[in-house]
């Protein structure tokens, strides 16, 4: 009998602690409204969005953290990063905190440490250092940057100086002995000095010369090196494994890499043979573990195994985002998934690529956002939408402005629509126009608030507005397009 009990217990014992585990994020909605709205999908009516926040259930659907959290992550080795008004901590099953919430950002946990990114109040940047499950500091808040672990060492920086550090954050290298590190998978770290690139071990000692151009780290026993102007792979002792013949070419990816020979592109592996022979006049780079092939004036799809999942037939198209990717045939315009099938029934008059979890398209002469679900959210716009899949890029005063169209500042990530609160910052905003070229053709100003600095010099600012900039792209072609050139200052500058 006395067994029997001390299996029950044990039973018992081991039930509460896997179910004390078992602990799902969930989120509630409140009373309050956030000074943002929500667009009825069907009638366009604008309806308040109220405040949401987060807690823990059971799998049982008991709530075992009551929702108080603005964010949550899910939980590992029995603690969970959460965030608390504008800053991250860690608690418990129990909800209690054991670290509290005083940093701008944490990362999970490995091997029961985390980085932690630290701002004081009314300052612009902070610093990053090393914590433990107990809020133990392990490596002080001195860098402007901290790599994840691999293995047993780490990338820092503070400015434009690089270092390892071990779990314990003594530092490995001199400051001044590189321009540039950065760890692989292969147990060999990528470094720089004076332009001239090689590799190195953990303990940093010079495994292979620093005498390369230009290099990526070792993926599947593999580097990819540049000699002049050709790039090549090379092996973990530093041999030419694949000589440096391509114009272009990229790490390898799974099995296979991109590469590119007198203008025209293949795939090829890691035995260095061709998966797709250099026929095409492009592939771009893997999303979704789908390329974009180009042959002709015709684009196709084909899959990091070297696979075709559709026929080059389509007179447009764009990469692969949350597994979809837009095709035209003719004036049409539709989507399809990782298999090559379309999603669901609708032709399109007209749609972008997919920008983070939504995409833009006409229908009926109508304008919608398709989510990933693949529903419809109508509205009626009062701008004019930049039907275009990428956006141009300008670099401006060697920092990149934001640019953006009407569309892209109202609205939201996933399947809503935002209308935001004015903020308080001086800003100046102008329509401007890019041509095919990436050259700026036209300027208007829409709107300016408090901004004397730039407002009195604006077209000079203009006139010295850099040419060769990056255009819009639309079905796979750049095009001319009209976006807003923000440019604005905040209370830290």
């Amino acid at each position: 009998m006395k067994r029997i009990y001390a299996i029950l217990i044990i039973s018992i014992f081991l039930i509460k602690a896997n179910y004390s585990q078992d602990l799902i994020p969930y989120v509630e909605f409140g009373k309050k409204e956030t000074g943002s709205a929500l667009i009825n999908q069907i009638t366009g009516e604008l309806h308040p969005h109220f405040e949401k926040t987060y807690g823990y259930k059971d799998s049982y659907g008991k709530i075992m953290i009551k929702p108080k959290f603005r964010f949550v992550r899910e939980f590992s080795d029995g603690v969970a990063i959460v965030k608390d008004g504008n800053k991250f901590g860690v608690i418990n099953q129990k909800g209690k905190w054991l670290v509290l919430p005083t940093y701008s950002s944490i990362s999970d946990f490995d091997n029961g440490i985390a980085i932690a990114y630290f701002r004081e109040k009314y300052h612009r940047t902070g610093k990053y250092g090393i914590i433990d499950k107990d809020d133990n500091i392990i490596v002080d808040f001195i860098y402007d940057d901290i790599s994840m672990f691999t293995d047993k060492v780490a990338v820092v920086r503070k400015g434009i100086r690089y270092n390892l550090i071990d779990r314990k954050g003594n530092c490995l290298l001199d400051w001044k002995e590189y321009d540039y590190i950065e760890t692989g998978n292969n147990g060999l770290i990528l470094v720089k000095k004076w332009n001239q690139f090689g590799f190195i071990d953990q303990n940093g000692n010079e495994i292979i010369e620093l005498k390369f151009d230009y290099a990526e780290p070792f993926i599947n026993g593999l580097a990819l090196v540049k000699i002049g102007d050709r790039f090549g792979y090379i092996d973990k002792e530093g041999n030419k494994f694949i000589e440096p013949v391509f114009n272009y070419a990229s790490s390898f990816k799974n099995k296979n890499a991109i590469v590119s020979l007198n203008g025209k592109y293949g795939l090829l592996n890691v035995s260095g043979k061709y998966t797709l022979d250099t026929i095409y006049d492009k592939i771009s780079p893997f999303t979704d573990e789908i390329a974009l092939i180009k042959k002709g004036d015709k684009f196709g799809f084909v899959n990091i195994d070297g696979n075709f999942i559709t026929k080059i037939e389509f007179e447009g198209a764009t990469g692969f985002v949350h597994n979809k990717a837009k095709v035209k045939q003719g004036d049409i315009y539709y989507y399809i998934d990782e298999k090559g099938n379309k999603i669901n029934d609708y032709l399109f008059e007209d749609a972008s690529a997919f920008y983070a979890y939504w995409a833009v398209v006409k229908l009926d002469g109508k304008y919608f956002v398709m989510d990933t679900l693949n529903s419809l959210r109508a509205f009626e716009p009062s701008f004019n939408l930049l039907m275009v899949d990428e956006l141009p890029m300008i670099k401006y005063y060697d920092k990149l402005i934001s640019l953006e169209s009407f569309l892209f500042r109202t609205i939201l990530p996933k399947t809503s629509f935002n209308v935001t609160k004015i903020n308080n910052y001086d800003t100046l905003k102008c329509r401007i126009v890019i041509n095919e070229n990436g050259k700026l053709e036209d300027y208007q100003i829409v709107s300016k608030s408090n901004f004397e600095e730039i407002d009195n010099n604006v077209n000079k600012m203009f006139e010295d507005f850099p040419t060769g900039n990056m255009p819009a792209v639309k079905d796979g072609y750049k095009v001319k397009s009209e976006c807003i050139f923000s440019y604005y200052t905040d209370p830290y500058r």
